[in-house]
């Protein structure tokens, strides 16, 4: 059953990060996206960064952001929890929220950890 459980996370914690990719995508080729966000790198399953809980690298204009893909705040909490040092931002990634709601979302929390920078 814990397995049963297990497969679930993994298989949502994948899609959060197949519509994170594709909103940041979509907007880059809208032109939605501010100039100071230059680029994102989805790490690859199982490398180092990952393991380490890094989903995504947000390269910008003062450096990278890592950031941890969650899908809810419950999982976001305990992800912080775990990582007090506060050097991998988690992202919570509701797959029912519109995508230009997200992206605002986003958009705020990079902005926020890009000014600490």
């Amino acid at each position: 059953m814990a397995h049963a459980f297990r497969s679930i996370e993994l298989e949502q914690g994948d899609a959060s990060e197949r519509y994170l990719a594709e909103v940041l995508q979509k907007s880059k080729d809208a032109g939605k996206l501010p100039p100071w966000l230059l680029s994102w790198e989805r790490t690859e399953k199982w490398s180092i960064a990952d393991r380490r809980g890094v989903d995504f690298f947000i390269r910008t204009d003062k450096g990278d952001i890592r950031i941890n893909v969650k899908s809810s705040r419950i999982f976001a909490k305990q992800f912080e929890d775990r990582h007090r040092n506060g050097d991998i931002l988690p992202i919570v990634v509701n797959l029912f929220e519109r995508p230009e709601a997200f992206l605002g979302r986003f958009i705020s929390l990079i902005s926020k950890a890009r000014r600490s920078m």
